[in-house]
């Protein structure tokens, strides 16, 4: 109130000076990363560079006891297998997986690490650690069967041998069902059916329904986004499967993983286990949740981020871009390439009214619009793309020949266009425009021709643009028409196909209609239209000798030796090659024989095209992202191909974009999502090098209304422009000649007068009303096509004027000249409302640093209110800071901002007195704003809001350093415990305006909860605040004595007793409205740590036991190579084996190291044994049984002697012929033959050596009956069995279960039954 009143009694001249202490946008957006927790005291600090967003950095996680060590300590983290970050991770996770919701469900966990964690191992860790507490059962859901290979490595890693089941086909079999182990499956298995069920409720049968508490990890869990609450019709299956799974299983312990799960707020409808919403929380449910977000914006979301770290909930590590460099691209179009454009532009709007006469003509129904537009924004997209290929190849050569080596990024790669072509290998079909196959396929498939045999019309107009957004959405992509997407959309383009179609749902074909579409397809085919930019792309940087590609595609057209285009196969059709096809090339990048490389989204998962320390291609990388990406995960997910740990050089991004304004729309995208995730969007802006994407975020709520508020100046036709917005700044890069019909040139005595200006205005809104007409925004006048038309026509609500969405999407459709202007307007307006929202203190561009000489705290942190759900308290701090600038220090600051001679920075002296003395300020020039100033004074230090050059020239005057050193020290030292208006201050010692001294108070800990009351408050009390205190802002507060940073919101301090008022009203109205206030607040509450089972322990690190492991090789090495080599000449190739078992060759058998002797005589024993067939396997792994069944052949000789046994039969030749069986001759080796231990062992598993007709069909073996499971049990197999350290009691129950068959049996007990 005091600064309110002091306000007003400062009067006009001393508005600017009314704020408390400036913030500046914090420089620093990561921070190296320090393991804090208790994780530090065990394993190794985690090998390269590895980085946090600077705001998580100073949030620390809550203390934890989890027992980790219990299960993973000696064995794992002891040894270095999981390293302290790593450990931090699995420890966090499984302690919150102790925790209840008040909604009965178990807590998650969300690990968002980028690349260069390891997020594979944590899950490995989190997996092993609930296995050794009992919980032997787990799943793990991935994208691709692909990295199934990853998950067994990374628990094999750790040592652990828990058993990894591939896929649900082994859930299918009636028998031998997995009871335990790890199963992994994909997203597209988890939505599919299999033996009339659903995949889904099979696993959850497996795991044991709603009672399991293991581990379900959803990896890249990003996957399961795109709910759309309350239109489940719209929802992706992956993403209503995944809700379910976690409904289903309540007590489940759920690990969200993901590097990109939050780049949209919208995508976090399946983390329902972090608590955000629902019984308890702030938000009653999801569709609350995203309003809230939606309104408060980024600042709301960062704050969550790290309140969800200081509950545990979320850790987000990632490799440092810290070495790694980014730049812009803009490839100006050239004359001819901007007339194709403008020619394809006419084409299309034609297209559009030949399309609303065919529709009107057959009566056709409206779903025609939703492919129009898809297939419009594909086909600009593409042409783009294509556009850009001869600036990339320019900049691909010098960077070659500078000695880099090249990555170019893509999404797509046409081939869903050219397959539409029906081309075989070996075709000259020269090299094809996919565009052009883009426009002919849509033309071909959705150009109505025939009459409907229903006469209803054809639809309500709005309806179709309305499913048009809802397709977009429900495609994953945004709207960008993913390669997918349009070959979804136009699978059934063919001729044949679209017959058909119409053959079944209309009748004879309207003349008009037939004659429209032909002549469209006429000028489709003579249109001037670029080639396949990625086969054009390796064409001219080398050809595929010198070009790896890494794409999805199957075939390409190459240049044959007469320069001709030949439609070739990248692999042979029906053989494996494709499969490793990318791996191949990748090697050939990474080993140096090419030094192109070109990824796409196909390939964009699990290749690493990095400058490796160990690779012999070690040149640094020019990563070219030439296509961008809808979304940011995929953004995310190609940046890292060329940027991974162990790297000699970090690579050198440049985003690549052409000057046609339509394109920024996809730049547009990734920022806002980029900026969501704090990723790379904001760097130090006197960087030599810094790609700040955070400039092109138009899809933001001031975007939104920028976009309304120009739609309102165009349809009035207004003869002014939007506040704040400059005609010179609408004309900035359109050509002279797009001028001349509007723009008001200055006459001869260089002067616009007042007429000629309004007359322009109003000729420019007029000429952009005609652009939004062609772009299918109809703002007035409804037509059958048009999408966001006004209320007052009865079209759709207002709310899709706003939508920049789709603004954008359109824009692409324009002509150059036109998308430009259009977009200079938009982006002008949005420029103007970004300034007065920083004039209101209501803009937010990040943490801002509270800068000051000197910040000390007044006091302990004061605990302000705790949250019922988490328990986590609000706390409140109050600072004192010395805000001022000293005159070195601003001298030092001018000298390091000044960018040349052409700068206009410099200090100022006000043109008249205010308060009595003249006032100093320093004004510097803001990088790529050239008539807007920062502005530092001495008493208040740097200000938030900025200053433009007219404001600045009217009230200040430029002067020298010198002669504003004596009135800025002056001001500096008498501001210091006085306020700026003079010994006669009404409020005499209260007033706090322009002192250098003054209170602070931050808000930390828990307040996300009780945001709703801060605004309520502050909203309440706005007028009588200054401007910087009108908005909840987070900033970062550095003590600069070693402690961690305080990041919170600033508040003001004298309104926080009347939060805690509202609060504590709110508290009672819900105490009694939940049954009379005796009721107990919904809470958490949290479990004990289940103890460590030790026989789960010993299984886990224990590897599983083949029947060979429990045989010791005899004799020397040489000496079994010899009997082996001996058995082979001899022609008995499962002799050979079992010869080389029992005189030491089990060492060969069981998997271990070989002499030099014996690997040379294995390969021919092991040719000899393959033409054996399936029994000569079998064969050979008994008769590999080394000392085991030398102890079976003596057992089986006393029976024999016991019972009066006979010789035995002459020995089999197992590996003749089927009616080639003879004795075998020579001399006897000392000890037992191989075909004696052989005859041991197929007898004791119910075989005779003598006969035929055997289960081994054609080796002259018969098989005995073996003895069912009440059978009487041969006490020769339980000797055998005992023999190996098993009871007798196992061994006789496990022959009776397996048949008699010793090695099933010992193989069934060493599973654990």
């Amino acid at each position: 109130m005091a600064a309110a009143v002091a306000a007003a009694a400062a009067g006009p001249a001393g508005d600017e000076f009314v704020e408390t202490v400036a913030e500046e946008l914090s420089r620093e957006v990561f921070a190296t990363y320090t393991c804090r927790s208790s994780a530090a005291g065990h394993g190794q600090p985690h090998p390269g560079d590895i980085a946090e967003p600077s705001s998580l950095a100073a949030i620390p996680l809550p203390p934890t006891d989890y027992p980790l060590l219990d299960s993973l300590g000696g064995a794992v983290a002891a040894q270095g297998k999981l390293s302290q970050l790593q450990l931090e991770g699995v420890m966090y996770a499984c302690a919150k997986h102790l925790t209840w919701l008040p909604s009965g469900e178990r807590c998650g966990f969300f690990i968002g690490d980028g690349a260069g964690v390891g997020k594979g191992r944590q899950i490995s860790g989190i997996i092993l650690d609930n296995y050794v507490r009992g919980r032997r059962k787990a799943v793990w859901v991935s994208t691709s069967t692909d990295l199934y290979t990853d998950a067994v490595r990374d628990l094999r890693d750790l040592g652990s041998h828990i058993e990894v089941i591939q896929n649900a086909q082994a859930l299918d079999k009636t028998t031998n069902t997995p009871q335990e182990g790890c199963l992994f499956i994909t997203y597209s298995t988890l939505i599919s059916s299999g033996r009339g069920r659903t995949r889904l409720q099979q696993l959850v049968d497996w795991v044991g329904g709603a009672a399991f508490e293991g581990v379900i990890c959803l990896d890249e869990c990003h996957k399961a986004k795109n709910f759309v609450p309350g239109k489940e019709k719209q929802s992706t299956k992956v993403s209503q499967c995944v809700l379910e799974l976690q409904r289903q299983l309540p007590r489940a312990r759920f690990v969200y993983c993901s590097a990109t799960g939050v780049s949209e707020v919208g995508n976090l409808a399946y983390m329902e286990r972090l608590g955000l919403w629902g019984p308890g929380a702030a938000f009653p449910n999801f569709q609350a949740f995203l309003d809230s977000m939606k309104r408060r914006g980024i600042t709301f979301l960062e704050m969550l981020s790290m309140e969800l770290k200081g509950d545990g909930l979320y850790v987000s590590r990632g490799l440092s871009f810290r070495e790694a460099e980014f730049s812009e691209l803009e490839c100006r179009l050239s004359a001819a390439q901007v007339a194709a454009y403008d020619a394809a532009a006419q084409l299309w709007q034609d297209l559009r009214n030949a399309l609303v006469i065919a529709v009107a003509a057959t009566g056709a129904k409206a779903d025609v619009w939703k492919p129009f537009w898809a297939a419009q924004q594909r086909f600009f997209k593409l042409l783009c793309v294509s556009m850009k290929v001869g600036s990339v190849v320019k900049e691909a050569k010098a960077a070659l020949e500078a000695g880099y080596a090249i990555v170019i990024g893509l999404q797509s790669t046409g081939e869903a266009a050219a397959d539409s072509l029906g081309l075989q290998p070996g075709d000259r079909c020269g090299f094809i425009s996919t565009c052009r196959q883009v426009l002919q396929h849509f033309v071909e498939a959705h150009f109505p021709t025939n009459k409907a045999l229903d006469d209803k019309a054809a639809g309500a107009p709005g309806a179709a643009g309305a499913a048009e957004e809802e397709w977009y959405n429900a495609s994953g992509a945004g709207g960008e028409g993913s390669e997918s997407t349009w070959q979804a959309a136009s699978e059934d383009a063919s001729p044949g196909r679209q017959k058909q179609r119409q053959g079944q749902q209309a009748g004879e074909e309207d003349p008009t209609s037939v004659e429209l579409k032909a002549a469209v397809l006429e000028r489709v085919a003579a249109l001037d239209l670029p080639p396949n930019f990625l086969d054009e792309l390796v064409d001219k940087l080398g050809g595929p000798s010198q070009v790896a590609e890494m794409t999805g595609r199957k075939a390409r057209v190459v240049r044959d030796d007469r320069g001709r285009g030949v439609y070739q196969l990248r692999a042979k059709p029906d053989s494996n090659e494709m499969d490793s096809l990318n791996i191949k090339e990748k090697q050939a990048f990474m080993d140096g024989r090419k030094l192109v490389a070109i990824v796409s989204d196909a390939a964009s998962t699990g290749i690493s095209l990095h400058a490796s320390a160990v690779a012999k291609n070690q040149r640094r990388r020019v990563h070219l992202t030439i296509e961008l990406p809808w979304s940011a995960d995929k953004a995310i997910q190609q940046l890292g191909r060329s940027h991974r740990s162990n790297q000699v050089s970090a690579p050198l991004y440049k985003l690549v974009f052409t000057s046609v304004g339509g394109e920024r729309r996809f730049a547009a995208a990734v920022a806002r999502r980029l900026q969501s995730l704090g990723a790379l969007t904001r760097g130090d802006r006197r960087a030599a090098s810094g790609l700040d994407l955070s400039e092109l975020n138009f899809d933001s709520p001031l975007g939104r209304k920028s976009l309304r508020k120009m739609y309102d100046f165009i349809v009035l036709s207004s003869p002014l422009l939007p506040p704040g917005v400059r005609l010179n700044q609408v004309a900035e890069g359109i050509p002279e000649e797009d001028l001349r019909d509007w723009y008001p040139f200055p006459s001869e005595d260089g002067r616009v007068t007042a007429a000629a200006m309004v007359a322009g205005i109003q000729a420019l809104h007029a000429r952009l009303r005609d652009s939004v007409d062609l772009m299918g925004i109809g703002l007035a006048l409804p037509r059958g096509d048009t999408v966001a038309e006004d209320a007052g026509s009865g079209g759709s609500s207002g709310k899709d004027v706003g939508d920049v969405r789709r603004f954008l999407n359109r824009l692409l459709g324009l002509p150059v000249a036109r998308q430009n202007l259009l977009f200079n307007y938009f982006s002008a307006t949005l420029q103007a409302e970004i300034r007065a929202a920083r004039a209101e203190g209501k803009y937010f561009e990040g943490v801002s640093d509270l800068p000051g000489q000197n910040i000390a705290r007044d006091g302990e942190p004061q605990e302000l209110w705790v949250d019922d759900l988490t328990g986590l308290p609000t706390l409140r701090h109050d600072l004192t800071i010395d805000r001022g600038m000293s005159f070195e220090a601003a001298r030092a600051r001018l000298a390091h901002e000044r960018a040349g001679a052409s700068d206009r920075s410099g200090f100022r002296a006000s043109r008249r007195p205010m308060f009595g003395r003249t006032v100093y300020l320093l004004a510097i020039q803001k990088p790529g704003a050239h008539n807007l100033f920062s502005i530092c004074r001495p008493n208040t230090g740097p200000s938030y809001f900025d200053m433009d050059i007219d404001e600045l020239n009217s009230k200040y005057a430029p002067v020298p350093e010198e002669e504003a050193r004596e009135g800025w020290e002056a001001q500096y030292d008498s501001s210091l415990s006085a306020c700026m208006h003079g010994d006669h201050c009404q409020q005499g010692a209260a007033c706090q305006v322009g002192r250098r001294l003054t209170g602070v108070t931050i808000l930390s800990g828990s307040v996300v909860r009780i945001w709703d009351s801060l605004e309520r408050v502050l909203m309440r009390h706005e007028m009588e605040l200054s401007k910087s205190d009108r908005a909840l802002r987070i900033v970062r507060v550095d003590f600069g004595d070693g402690s961690l940073p305080l990041i919170g919101v600033r508040y003001p301090g004298h309104l926080l007793p009347e939060v805690v008022a509202v609060l504590s009203a709110q508290q009672e109205q819900a105490q009694h409205g939940a049954g009379g206030g005796a009721a107990a607040p919904l809470r958490r509450h949290t479990e004990p740590a289940t103890p460590v089972d030790p026989k789960a322990l010993r299984k886990a690190f224990t590897a599983p036991k083949s029947i060979t492991d429990f045989f010791k090789p005899r004799g020397g090495a040489a000496a079994g190579a010899a009997a082996a080599a001996a058995a082979a000449a001899n022609g008995g190739a499962v002799a050979a084996t079992a010869a080389g078992a029992t005189a030491g060759g089990a060492a060969a058998a069981a998997g271990l190291k070989r002499a030099p002797a014996e690997a040379v005589a294995a390969p021919a024993a092991k040719r000899q044994a393959v033409k054996g067939g399936s029994m000569g396997a079998k064969g050979g792994i008994a008769a590999a049984l080394g000392r085991g069944q030398q102890q079976a052949q003596q057992a089986q000789q006393r029976q024999r002697e016991q019972q009066g046994a006979s010789e035995p039969a002459p020995v089999v030749d197992l590996a003749a012929d089927d009616d080639s069986c003879c004795a075998a001759s020579g001399s006897k080796a000392a000890g037992p033959t191989a075909n004696d231990v052989l005859r041991a062992s197929l007898r004791h598993n119910g075989s005779d050596s003598s006969g035929n007709g055997g289960e081994g069909g054609g080796f002259g073996v018969a098989v005995a009956k073996r003895p069912g499971s009440g059978g009487r049990v041969d006490p020769a197999a339980v000797e055998v069995l005992t023999a190996m350290g098993f009871t007798g009691q196992q061994a006789e129950r496990a022959l009776r279960v397996t048949s008699g068959d010793i090695e099933r049996a010992a193989n069934w007990i060493l599973m654990g039954n």
